[in-house]
């Protein structure tokens, strides 16, 4: 088993400038993507957002109407009450659909970047195992002579 300086000796070895390069393309690629998507995302969260509140300032001037029209004071009582019951059920439901988005989006986002994450690590895990063989191999030639 390998300790840490002959690993690092041996990645030094069998990793090319070009390869590191092109490895940091790749993870700024990855970086800008997630963060594109991320923006878009938070673009289509703030578009529902402010459809939410258009729908609920409407279901507020109708509800007024509403209580306006009372005759009574139970009447009014019983109508406040349902607008109140309507407006508390409807802010969980657009909590919860914002959670879900913010939630997809995330998810969309985390998965760019452990893609790229994975995909450096094989790379890397591949460029030590070369470089473990060509060490092993230039060892056992160096013990033959």
């Amino acid at each position: 088993m390998m300790d840490m300086s002959q690993m690092m000796s041996a990645w030094n070895k069998s990793v090319s400038l070009e390869s590191l390069m092109e490895m940091n393309r790749q993870n700024i690629e990855a970086a800008s993507e997630a963060s594109q998507c991320m923006a878009q995302g938070c673009s289509r969260l703030m578009t529902r957002r402010m459809e939410q509140l258009r729908d609920t300032m409407e279901s507020y001037t109708e509800s007024t109407r509403k209580m306006a029209t009372a005759k009574t004071f139970d009447e009014l009582m019983s109508a406040q009450s349902q607008v109140m019951q309507s407006a508390m059920q409807q802010s969980m439901n657009n909590f919860r659909e914002l959670a879900e988005m913010t939630q997809d989006m995330a998810q969309e986002t985390s998965k760019i970047l452990e893609d790229q994450m994975q995909s450096s690590v094989s790379a890397a895990q591949s460029a030590a195992k070369s470089s473990s063989a060509k060490s092993a191999t230039a060892s056992k030639s160096t013990r033959a002579a």
